[in-house]
């Protein structure tokens, strides 16, 4: 089985992207760049939130065992073409004794996505939100 997909690179400084066409065999994309190189990675947006959306479905409220995708308790997930993430999370409800567990575990999968540079979650509808987005700010982008 012979895939095709896209590579996009940036040249240090960042003058310009060049496009790179790789041929995978059977679906392995574990191609790697030369140990020398000084290019890096960059990810175009909806790529990005593609993989972001998957690494949010790990995300699990444990009242429901529903990931929070399902729920739909993540709005407005915007990426730029830095890497720079922002979303709006809204917890089920304005009481809810889980959202502070929920946003840390939304930023830490998000983070931890590759191509993601940094992380802003805001939170509305829940009666507690400015505690937990300056919680959010002070964990920082670990």
């Amino acid at each position: 089985m012979l895939d095709t997909g896209f590579l996009y690179f940036i040249q240090e400084p960042a003058s310009s992207i060049q496009h790179q066409t790789v041929k995978y065999i059977n679906g392995d994309r574990g191609k790697k760049l030369p140990e020398k190189t000084n290019l890096r990675i960059k990810i175009p947006p909806m790529i990005l939130k593609e993989k972001i959306e998957d690494a949010l479905r790990g995300v699990i409220d444990p009242g429901t065992n529903l990931d929070i995708m399902r729920m739909r308790l993540v709005r407005d997930l915007l990426i730029d073409q830095d890497g720079k993430v922002s979303l709006t999370f809204r917890p089920a409800s304005p009481v809810c004794p889980m959202a502070f567990k929920l946003a840390y575990d939304i930023k830490k999968a998000v983070q931890q996505t590759k191509g993601v540079k940094e992380v802003e979650v805001k939170v509305s509808g829940y009666n507690r939100a400015d505690e937990l987005m300056e919680v959010l700010k002070q964990a920082g982008n670990q």
